[in-house]
C-alpha cells in the first residue's frame, strides 16, 4: 500500500485531541449511556449511542473463538451479561484490547494476581476509566509524585473524603481550589493511562472481560481511544525479546494490510507513520528496526502494536537466520 495523505492512518494528530478536557465529566452509565450533570463536575456532552449498540451477546460470540477464553454466565452487570478469562500470558492484552475495539464491545477487563486487582472501563471499544487497588496508582499518590499537589493539601481533602466517602478526590480538590477543571481532567487521564499502560508488563496474573453495559455504576467519560492505548503501552513493554517472539522473531519478514474499517479516524504519530511506510513486505523485523525513524527496540514495540491492531501481519517468506553478517570488501 502506497502512503496516501488521505488515508485514515495520515494524520497530524494522534487521535485523540477531542479528549483533552473530557476527564472533568462523569457519566452514570443507565441503558441509554448518557452524560449527566453532577453536584461535582460540569457535564459536557450529551447523551450518545455507538458501536456498542446493539447485540451483545452475539459480538460476544463472535470474540471468543478470537481470544480462547473460558466462557461463563455472569450476573455482574445484567442477566445477559457474559464474562470470559484467562491469562494474561496466553492472551496478552494488546490482543484482547484490539479485539475489543475491533467489536465495539462494552464492558471490563479485570486483571488480578497475588494481592493486586486493576479494572479497564470500555464503551464503544474505547478505554474510559480504569482503577487499581494499588495505592501506588491513585489519583492522590500520583498528583503527589508530579508535584502538582503539596501533602498539606492531599490531607486536608483526605479528611473531606473521610467525612463524605461517595465523593471523589478530584471534585474535592476543584471544590477546594487547589486544582482547577481542566488540571483535575488531565490528571484522571494521565492516572488512567499509566494504569492500563502498567499492564502491558504483566507477565503472569488472570484476566477477565466482563460484556455488558454498566449499571448503578459511576465512572469517569475521559474516551481514550483504545487503539492509541495499544501503541502508547507497547512502547512502554519492557522486555524487547518478548515483542520479537510475539511478532515471530527477528527474521521474520512484515507485510502491510489494508486500513481495518474499525480504525476509520484514528491517525498515527509521524514516527508511527514513517514507519509503517517502510514495510514492504521484503524487509525483516530487525531490518525495519535498524532502517526506522525511532531507535531500534521503539520500531520493534510500535511493529507489534500495528500487527495488534492489523495493520501489520506476516509475509509468505521468512529469510534464512543465517545471513547476518554483512560482508565488506577489503583492500586488495
Amino acid at each position: 500500500m502506497r502512503k496516501n495523505p488521505a488515508h485514515p492512518g495520515y494524520g497530524r494528530g494522534s487521535g485523540h485531541g477531542r479528549d483533552a478536557e473530557a476527564g472533568d465529566r462523569i457519566a452514570r452509565n443507565g441503558s441509554a449511556w448518557g452524560l449527566v450533570a453532577s453536584a461535582d463536575f460540569k457535564s459536557v456532552g450529551s447523551a450518545r449511542v455507538g458501536r456498542s449498540e446493539g447485540s451483545i451477546p452475539l459480538r460476544f460470540r463472535q470474540l471468543v473463538p478470537e481470544l480462547k477464553l473460558r466462557v461463563e454466565k455472569g450476573r455482574w452487570m445484567s442477566g445477559d451479561d457474559h464474562v470470559y478469562r484467562g491469562d494474561v500470558e496466553s492472551t496478552p492484552l494488546p490482543q484482547m484490547l484490539a479485539t475489543i475495539h475491533r467489536h465495539g464491545v462494552p464492558g471490563v477487563v479485570e486483571c488480578s494476581r497475588d494481592d493486586e486487582n486493576k479494572k479497564v472501563f470500555f464503551f464503544d471499544g474505547d478505554v474510559i476509566f480504569a482503577t487499581s487497588s494499588d495505592r501506588e496508582d491513585s489519583l492522590g499518590e500520583y498528583l503527589l509524585m508530579k508535584g502538582r499537589i503539596s501533602r498539606a493539601q492531599y490531607e486536608v481533602a483526605a479528611k473531606e473524603l473521610e467525612r463524605y466517602p461517595d465523593r471523589r478526590l478530584g471534585a474535592v480538590l476543584l471544590q477546594m481550589g487547589f486544582l482547577g477543571a481542566h488540571e483535575v481532567a488531565v490528571a484522571i487521564r494521565e492516572q488512567v493511562q499509566q494504569i492500563v499502560w502498567s499492564l502491558f508488563n504483566w507477565d503472569r496474573g488472570e484476566a477477565a472481560f466482563k460484556v455488558g453495559r454498566f449499571r448503578d455504576h459511576e465512572v469517569h467519560q475521559i474516551t481514550i481511544p483504545t487503539p492509541r492505548v495499544i501503541l502508547s503501552g507497547c512502547k512502554r513493554i519492557a522486555d524487547a525479546k518478548t515483542v520479537t517472539a510475539r511478532l515471530g522473531g527477528r527474521n521474520v519478514v512484515l507485510e502491510r494490510r489494508d486500513w481495518p474499517e474499525h480504525l476509520t479516524g484514528f491517525q498515527l504519530e509521524r514516527g508511527e507513520r514513517t514507519l509503517l511506510d517502510l514495510i514492504d513486505g521484503k524487509m525483516t523485523l530487525f531490518e525495519l528496526c535498524e532502517k526506522g525513524p525511532l531507535s531500534p527496540g521503539i520500531n520493534a514495540r510500535v511493529i507489534y502494536g500495528l500487527s495488534e491492531l492489523g495493520v501489520v501481519g506476516r509475509g509468505e517468506s521468512e529469510k534464512s537466520g543465517g545471513i547476518k553478517i554483512q560482508l565488506r570488501s577489503g583492500p586488495g
